[in-house]
């Protein structure tokens, strides 16, 4: 007589999966899948017909990614997601510009944006350029912002005018007749 053992290993792999943000700047991101069995496989999908066998490949669509992890010592599989979301909407701008005039020789220069924190790059006339959100400018022009959402790297550009008004008021004097005694 003989005895023979039959051992079960059925035991699926860990799987767990990360996704990312794409922005305006990082229009690439990586995904993660990681398992603490070890020498497993990878099999991704997802979006547009994304497929690849790395264990972190570079994505640049958002969407839901499904990663596959295979044990190749006993052929079982377990699965995980990972969610890629975009953050790549542009801030908004509005600008207005007070005139200048012979008794108001500066004008602000008011900005609105819903971007929060914001950074603001200006230029214009004779060279100018600013970092602040509402400068104040001395020559008439056109005067360019761009404004930059720092979560996200989006920017938007606006133009504010700038007019002058400095024209005189005409004026006439006229003497009615001649003074006498």
């Amino acid at each position: 007589t003989a005895t023979a053992t039959v051992t079960e290993n059925i035991t699926a792999p860990t799987a767990s999966a990360t996704g990312g943000v794409l922005t305006c700047v990082n229009t690439m991101v990586s995904i993660s899948a990681s398992s603490t069995t070890p020498g497993v496989t990878f099999a991704w999908s997802g979006p547009n017909n994304f497929s690849s066998n790395q264990q972190n490949p570079n994505v640049n669509t958002s969407g839901t990614y499904t990663v596959v992890i295979t044990n190749p010592a006993n052929g079982c599989t377990a699965s995980a997601t990972a969610t890629v979301t975009s953050n790549n909407t542009p801030p908004t701008a509005a600008v207005s510009a007070e005139p200048l005039t012979c008794a108001d020789t500066s004008a602000q220069i008011t900005t609105t944006t819903n971007a929060n924190p914001a950074t603001f790059a200006w230029s214009g006339p004779n060279g100018f350029s600013s970092t602040i959100q509402n400068p104040e400018v001395t020559a008439p022009g056109n005067y360019t912002v761009t404004i930059t959402n720092s979560d996200n790297g989006c920017t938007v550009t606006a133009v504010a005018t700038v007019n002058q008004n400095t024209t005189a008021p005409t004026a006439s004097a006229t003497v009615p007749g001649n003074l006498n005694c």
